[in-house]
């Protein structure tokens, strides 16, 4: 356990480096949005938010995150052309999207109805498009053990994305559709700063056999993983429909503004998951179930201690953090944040337990931990807010992230009855 924890430190340090850099841009520039917008238009940003999230988490499930997992296992002999064609894929899908988007958009502004409605769906493509550059950029990267360069690419989407935020800002022209295609150049941007690095052979998006193959393994591995993203992003907009139904879409703008306090443990949980998942994935395959579960397990460790301190400023300083970030615009809320103090202890506790479920090809679990989770957000966040207003809200919250880290370890280290990992969909 000792050198386990030994070489995450090494190796998460550089990652944490990564994912600080990358968590401070998102977090910086939706602080900024929060600061210079109204509560109301911060409520309808979390919305489309959602939005953004339950597309960009299905994608990211079936195109992006299986490459952590196949690229140095399935085609660790030709990971190049394989990080080429899941470009290529990418490319292909992206500006069909677009396109068919934008139409739809160009019909709604002759027909004269349903042209709010439009303008985001077409922010969201496009930033949709534009983010997933950068985070195929990166899988790539760290499957190559590239860190500092995906440093790099974090800094330079930081860059760009908080300069973009601040021009439309100074332009009048801030809002949540503006805010997106901002997003969608920083993330173009940082993607081309990593490429050098990434080791890409652009001639595997043109390997007809190999992009079936691609398409093939992706749909095998990440079909569950799409699925239970879904499920996770479709959860959230119930949620976030019911809490704004009950309490206004202010709530929603405060309860978006004390997540952002959280976001930088999300971001961290995010980075040292995609260093840790190739290698848990192949200690897996060359030792068996529970030298990774050793490895998952040293993850979570490794995590308690930064997040737990976290939770304790949370807890602690309150009033000081929300006022010192929002200039007095969520003060009122703040008291929320002692049922948001658990939420970085949680996600940390539950990184190693995901990363483990996902190595071993069990992701169907996942899948069963969310709903049973999401049903508690969902209908915890019904009765809570009914009950308490807004604040009934925050606790759901919470007690999702308690009883989705207790579900997720509790069946991570139950063996299948098989011994063997789940079938996935085809």
């Amino acid at each position: 356990m000792r050198a386990t924890l030994s070489r995450w430190f090494r190796k998460g340090s550089l990652a944490a480096a990564d994912q600080v850099v990358f968590s401070a841009a998102g977090f910086v520039s939706s602080v900024l949005i929060g600061r210079w917008t109204v509560p109301e238009t911060y409520g309808r940003y979390a919305l489309m938010l959602g939005w953004f999230y339950l597309f960009a988490s299905a994608y990211t499930g079936l195109v992006v995150d299986p490459v952590l997992v196949l690229g140095p296992t399935r085609f660790k002999d030709r990971a190049g052309r394989y990080v080429g064609a899941v470009f290529g894929i990418h490319l292909a899908v992206s500006v069909a999207v677009v396109v068919v988007v934008g139409l739809a958009r160009l019909a709604a502004g002759v027909a004269g109805a349903g042209v709010g409605v439009a303008d985001a769906a077409l922010s969201i493509a496009v930033g949709l498009a534009g983010l997933h550059l950068l985070y195929l950029a990166k899988r790539a990267l760290y499957v190559r053990g590239q860190l500092a360069a995906s440093t790099w690419t974090s800094v330079v989407y930081g860059v760009v994305l908080v300069a973009a935020i601040a021009m439309l800002h100074a332009w009048r022209v801030l809002g949540p559709e503006t805010a997106f295609y901002a997003t969608a150049v920083a993330g173009a941007a940082a993607c081309a700063a990593g490429l050098p690095a990434a080791g890409i052979d652009a001639s595997g998006a043109l390997d007809r056999a190999l992009l079936g193959r691609v398409a093939q393994e992706h749909t095998s591995y990440g079909g569950w993983l799409a699925g239970t993203e879904v499920t996770t992003s479709v959860q959230g907009l119930v949620f976030l429909g019911v809490v704004g139904g009950l309490a206004g879409a202010a709530t929603l703008g405060g309860m978006r503004a004390l997540q952002n306090l959280y976001s930088p443990i999300m971001r961290l949980v995010t980075a040292i998951s995609m260093v840790a998942l190739p290698r848990v994935a192949g200690r897996v395959e060359a030792a068996g179930e529970r030298a990774g579960a050793k490895d998952a397990l040293a993850v979570s460790v490794a995590f308690a201690a930064p997040a737990a301190l976290w939770s304790a400023v949370m807890l602690i300083a309150p009033g000081w953090l929300v006022s010192v970030l929002y200039g007095g615009v969520y003060d009122s809320y703040a008291p929320m944040l002692r049922w948001l103090a658990v939420v970085p202890l949680a996600m940390g506790l539950a990184s190693g337990a995901a990363v483990l479920l996902r190595a071993v090809r069990r992701p169907k679990v996942i899948l069963k931990v969310k709903l049973a989770s999401g049903v508690v957000m969902v209908l915890g966040g019904w009765a809570l807010t009914a009950w308490r207003g807004g604040e009934g809200a925050f606790i759901a919250l919470a007690a999702y992230y308690a009883v989705d880290t207790a579900l997720l370890w509790w069946l991570a280290l139950r063996r299948p009855r098989s011994g063997a990992a789940e079938a996935v969909p085809a």
